[in-house]
């Protein structure tokens, strides 16, 4: 069985999760960008040991706000645009950009960083999967 990733939109409201081909039929499993959204904040949040409200409250903590920026990040990567992610968590588009861009020199510079990025990351994978 061979399974492939697509990363491009079908529809505004949903998102190709996996596809898988398995002799000539294909299935694609969809996620739509709330529960996608929601799966990034939960795996993050239970990381950080955070709640949902504290990672989304207008807080400048560092611990908040360097969760708040993996979760940003993760999301992105995940194929949501950067309009449904402000969205998600109130604020402002360039707040997204920023965030994004904060945690790929982070991850660049800091190898802890990037090992715990990747490991909440695999995790939200790995839950992905199991569904």
């Amino acid at each position: 069985m061979e399974t492939l990733r697509i990363r491009h939109k079908i529809s505004p409201y949903a998102y190709a999760g996996m596809v898988t081909h398995k002799r000539g039929a294909m299935s694609i499993s969809i996620t739509r960008p709330e529960i996608m959204c929601n799966r990034v904040q939960d795996a993050v949040c239970s990381h950080f040991k955070l709640t949902t409200e504290e990672i989304k409250r207008q807080s400048r903590k560092r611990i908040i706000v360097k969760a708040r920026q993996i979760a940003m990040y993760i999301m992105r990567k995940k194929g949501l645009t950067l309009h449904c992610i402000a969205a998600f968590f109130g604020k402002d588009h360039t707040t997204c950009l920023h965030s994004e861009r904060t945690v790929i020199d982070l991850m660049h510079t800091d190898i802890e960083y990037r090992i715990e990025v990747n490991e909440i990351n695999s995790a939200i994978s790995n839950d992905v999967n199991v569904n």
